[in-house]
């Protein structure tokens, strides 16, 4: 396997972002395995560093666990090109951290999480306490100006007389 000038602490770190990452979205080995179309074995060893995951396969990881750009890449020093002139999300600003251990960025995104869970709950509950109201009512049709003209018109000519 190449190596990709991947040192031996990067692909612990790497390893341990990746657990982290499964466990946080119930990801499976054998589900990973079988969506990157690779071996139980081979998982097991970028989980334990024994391997650099190779920069395709780490990208795809992102995308199948639903993580932002950079969440694991960043630990192999692989970027997405798309990924070099934006904003960073919440997740992958706590992922990047260099304050926080893999324990407290998993604590921050489960409290993320669960913020979001109650947003969402508090907007349902919202929406389903606000009255529905009825359509408003058309108005009646204005009549045509020349309409009006005609019948001010005709008025005026039963008060001349």
């Amino acid at each position: 396997m190449a190596d990709w000038n991947i040192s031996a602490e990067q692909r612990v770190n790497f390893g341990e972002a990746l657990h982290s990452a499964m466990e946080l979205r119930r990801v499976s080995q054998t589900a990973l395995k079988e969506h990157l179309g690779t071996s139980q074995s081979v998982i097991s060893q970028w989980r334990y560093g024994k391997f650099a995951c190779p920069p395709a396969a780490v990208f795809e990881i992102e995308d199948f666990l639903d993580l932002p750009a950079g969440w694991l890449s960043q630990h192999l020093g692989y970027t997405r090109l798309e990924s070099v002139s934006r904003t960073p999300t919440v997740e992958e600003a706590i992922g990047q951290d260099p304050d926080l251990s893999e324990l407290d960025k998993r604590a921050v995104l489960a409290l993320l999480e669960q913020l979001r869970s109650y947003q969402a709950a508090v907007r349902e509950a919202q929406e389903a306490a606000t009255p529905r109201r009825a359509p408003a009512k058309k108005a009646a049709p204005k009549k045509a100006p020349a309409k009006k003209a005609a019948a001010r018109t005709r008025k005026l000519s039963r008060v001349a007389e």
